[in-house]
């Protein structure tokens, strides 16, 4: 398993995005927010992306490489964006962008995002927002994957969701999951280690519980998490990240509805003194952290905790590769004309 450190895999990265064709600042971005997910220890949506996702996407044309994303439309604390199919990572900043501006000035604001290709991983944006003194929320709907609650056929995506607000001393309180039992790229990653997953994520194409990962891939479906509660939520998502912004849902559409997304941003200062916000927060996490723990816990976990320890010990010590992530992206800057000689060192 390579070691590799996040200045190289960042370069690398770089290298096979600008291979794609993209602008030099689009590369960039994109490969700043994909290496930024490996340090976090989120590597379901980090650098394996490029030959698991991206470059099969940018063969049947579900990428444009060189497309820019264009505000259609700015109506007060509201901007609309369209994102001609390009690279989703350049045009969800941008959005983010947009949100806080006009909540520095109305004391909320909101974009939306249509006609994109996959974004990555929905909280860096709204860590964007919440760094600067917002509570940020993202909500993103996207291709058929789940079932509601009791059905076995494919309707909605896996419609991640992300919450952010600040901390004291720079830091950031950050949730963001799918609200499917198992993002995709997860099932992804569980199938190439041969894993087997929980009870309760997915079901078979004949609609019986398993948990062989292969058995979404082969006309499963994955099953809301929280079962009615998910579902809901799953539901409420498709609306606001589909018919609300204009993405349309994969449920009613027969072409890749994108990944429609809405952000928003709200100005804490607006609704008290942010110093006072921060303290009340930190109390109430301190409460959570020393909650007595049940027989046979360890210890209890804020939201994003674990992706923080990860990112002081990757920074330290390098970003582990598995060797199928380091192999998919050999593959893929051979396919893209690059020299085997990037990854020698």
């Amino acid at each position: 398993m390579p070691i590799v450190s996040e200045a190289r895999l960042r370069d690398l990265c770089l290298r096979i995005v600008l291979a794609m064709q993209a602008p030099q600042d689009i590369a960039e971005i994109v490969a700043d927010i994909l290496v930024k997910a490996d340090v976090k220890g989120v590597d379901s949506h980090g650098c394996r992306l490029l030959s698991l996702n991206y470059i099969h996407q940018l063969g049947n044309g579900m990428i444009v490489p060189a497309a820019r994303p264009e505000v259609i439309r700015q109506d007060g604390a509201t901007t609309i964006i369209e994102g001609h199919w390009g690279f989703g990572h350049a045009a969800a900043r941008l959005a983010a962008g947009h949100a806080i501006e006009s909540a520095r000035q109305y004391g909320i604001g909101t974009a939306s995002l249509v006609h994109v290709s996959h974004i990555a991983r929905l909280g860096e944006y709204a860590e964007q927002i919440a760094e600067q003194s917002m509570l940020g929320m993202v909500v993103c709907n996207a291709n058929r994957a789940q079932t509601p609650y009791g059905g076995m056929e494919r309707i909605f995506g896996t419609n991640p969701i992300a919450l952010a607000v600040p901390r004291r001393g720079g830091k950031v309180l950050l949730s963001d999951f799918a609200m499917s039992g198992k993002s995709i790229n997860k099932l992804k990653i569980a199938c190439q280690h041969e894993q087997s997953l929980a009870e309760g994520v997915i079901l078979d194409k004949e609609g019986y519980p398993t948990t062989d990962p292969n058995d979404f891939f082969d006309g499963g479906v994955l099953l809301p998490a929280g079962g009615y509660k998910g579902y809901a939520l799953t539901l409420f998502i498709d609306i606001i990240g589909g018919i609300l912004v204009g993405a349309g849902c994969a449920a009613l559409i027969d072409k890749y509805p994108g990944n429609g997304t809405l952000f928003i941003a709200l100005d804490i200062a607006r609704w008290r003194p942010l110093d006072d916000f921060t303290s009340e927060l930190e109390e109430l996490l301190t409460v959570v952290k020393n909650t007595q723990l049940a027989p046979g816990a360890e210890e209890i976990l804020l939201p994003g905790e674990l992706e923080s320890r990860a990112e002081d010990q990757r920074r330290r010590k390098g970003i582990p590769l598995d060797n199928e992530t380091w192999q998919g992206l050999q593959d893929t800057a051979a396919k893209l004309g690059l020299p085997a000689s990037l990854f020698a060192k």
